[in-house]
């Protein structure tokens, strides 16, 4: 028996051009099952969940909106609808603005009824490196970002971001 015979069948079992064609496709399918475990590892080792806290500054906003936000209250991206964390500290003074006299004298005046306020939310996020997201969102500060809570609506600015380790 010829090693490769007329018809070019090796043993006179299967053809040689097959042959090659199964051992390709299964040399990329080992390949890619070996690059595809090997992203998923990846993924998971960079995605890391970890605690964040997040500085909300609101400015200038009126006291229904100071009044029905509470520490406690569960506080979602409007965007995405998805959870940012719960408030734990709410700071509250008035709304100033800075104003110059006929005489040229520099002065700080309250605004009346306006006030401004920054929540700190506790929360849990994707943090990779140097990004940090909640509520599938990017997180960075003097990003502005429309929050809600059970009562209020409002778009304050990232005023500061920790990671807590």
């Amino acid at each position: 028996m010829k090693f490769i015979d007329e018809k070019g069948r090796i043993f006179g079992l299967v053809n040689y051009f097959d042959l090659l064609v199964i051992l390709l496709i299964g040399v990329l399918a080992a390949g890619l099952l070996y690059v595809k475990n090997n992203n998923i590892t990846e993924v998971i080792n960079s995605n890391q969940q970890k605690e964040v806290i997040i500085d909300f500054y609101v400015s200038g906003v009126r006291n229904v909106t100071v009044d029905n936000i509470e520490v406690g209250d569960i506080v979602k991206n409007s965007e995405t609808r998805k959870v940012l964390g719960e408030v734990i500290e709410k700071t509250v003074g008035p709304k100033q603005e800075t104003i110059v006299l006929k005489s040229g004298q520099v002065k700080k005046v309250d605004i009346p009824d306006k006030y401004d306020m920054i929540l700190r939310v506790k929360g849990f996020g994707d943090v990779n490196g140097d990004e940090i997201m909640l509520a599938n969102k990017d997180c960075k500060i003097g990003l502005l970002m429309t929050i809600e809570s059970p009562k209020i609506q409002t778009t304050p600015v990232i005023y500061g971001l920790e990671i807590v380790e």
